[in-house]
């Protein structure tokens, strides 16, 4: 399963607008378990250093990721997702290896942040598989986890 990391441009950002995690295809502001996509494309604007990706899978846009480093090492993934077409697949777990990677190659984290709401497990459950771990923070609902990448 090859996944590939896009830039999100002029020329793809609308594709990005319509992925969604809703069973029903229907794009809301409020997803089930995160913000739209549309609400990540406009915090671009205001976070500074944030970069968004796409995550395309034979040329077809399967997912999205918003992240960001925050200084002193810190860098956030502020969303990940995978359009509902493409759950259970397998897509979710390479993509977000994927991800991983390119932060590695590009900046140089000594951690790495993620959150979730609570009572997401498969966020959870994927994300531990990765080595994050609970930071015993919870806010507005969300659970945030930590993996050290600092390299020795």
């Amino acid at each position: 399963m090859r996944i590939e990391l896009k830039d999100i441009t002029k020329e793809n950002y609308r594709e990005a607008s319509f992925l969604t995690t809703n069973e029903d295809g229907q794009v809301t502001l409020q997803e089930g378990c995160l913000m739209s996509n549309v609400f990540s494309l406009a915090e671009l604007s205001f976070i500074p250093n944030t970069k968004a990706l796409a995550l395309y899978h034979e040329e077809v846009m399967i997912g999205f990721t918003f992240i960001g480093e925050k200084g002193n090492g810190e860098f956030w993934i502020f969303r990940y997702m995978l359009d509902h077409k493409y759950h259970g697949q397998g897509f979710g777990r390479v993509g977000f290896q994927k991800i991983l990677n390119y932060i590695d190659e590009n900046y140089s984290p000594n951690d790495i942040y993620i959150s979730f709401y609570v009572g997401n497990d498969r966020a959870q459950y994927l994300y531990e598989s990765f080595g994050f771990t609970f930071t015993n923070i919870i806010e507005n609902n969300e659970k945030y986890y930590v993996v050290n990448r600092k390299k020795s």
